[in-house]
């Protein structure tokens, strides 16, 4: 039993950290294999949850699904979970030196940084946007009616709503490194944050 609700996380986390090294060498050793395989892993992670939900008639989240088996059969699976983790990986060996001229835009003017990187940051923001509040409707079915979801969104949002995330998250990251940021990058820099970083996750582990 554990001691604490939350400890699967910390579970989790570790076995990502303990494979880590695998995708990382491949990619920066064998760049082709390593693409291959990490993102074949996403792949199966993605195709895995949605056979699960498929299987199980769950709904596209806990809190928008009247079985609570969901929990126990996909919120908490390090399988399920790794999906995020593995697009992490990928963007990291894609950042280079952090450097603006790694990207080829240092040279650009302005005005065209402007032009190239605001759709990439609307397209992204709108993603995020989607994930977080795309299952409004379906948490108001559960909690007023008990309906779940339609089996199409629930197979969806579960094989792809974490990879759709974080791989937004990682082209926003690639952005700012790449001098594409504007006043975001500088924001996101603010040194403040961790600090508050570090009280948000030990609040997490301890409330």
């Amino acid at each position: 039993e554990a001691c604490l609700g939350q400890g699967w996380y910390l579970a989790n986390d570790m076995q990502f950290f303990l494979i880590a090294p695998i995708f990382i060498v491949l990619l920066f050793g064998k760049p082709l294999i390593g693409l291959i395989g990490t993102v074949g892993a996403t792949m199966c992670s993605a195709i895995t949850a949605a056979v699960i939900t498929a299987y199980y008639h769950l709904g596209p989240a806990s809190n928008a699904d009247s079985n609570q088996d969901e929990f126990w059969l996909l919120y908490n699976k390090p399988w399920i979970r790794i999906s995020p983790y593995l697009v992490g990986i990928l963007g990291a060996g894609s950042t280079g030196n952090g450097r603006e001229d790694h990207c080829g835009v240092k040279a650009l003017p302005e005005w065209l940084k402007v032009m190239c990187a605001t759709p990439i940051w609307a397209v992204t923001a709108a993603v995020q946007y989607g994930v977080v509040f795309g299952l409004y409707d379906d948490v108001q079915g559960v909690m007023e009616h008990q309906k779940s979801a339609s089996e199409i969104d629930s197979v969806s949002y579960q094989s792809l709503a974490k990879i759709a995330w974080s791989l937004s998250l990682t082209v926003q990251i690639l952005l700012c490194q790449c001098g594409l940021g504007g006043f975001i990058n500088s924001l996101l820099s603010w040194s403040g944050w961790q600090i508050l970083s570090r009280l948000t996750y030990s609040v997490f582990l301890l409330h």
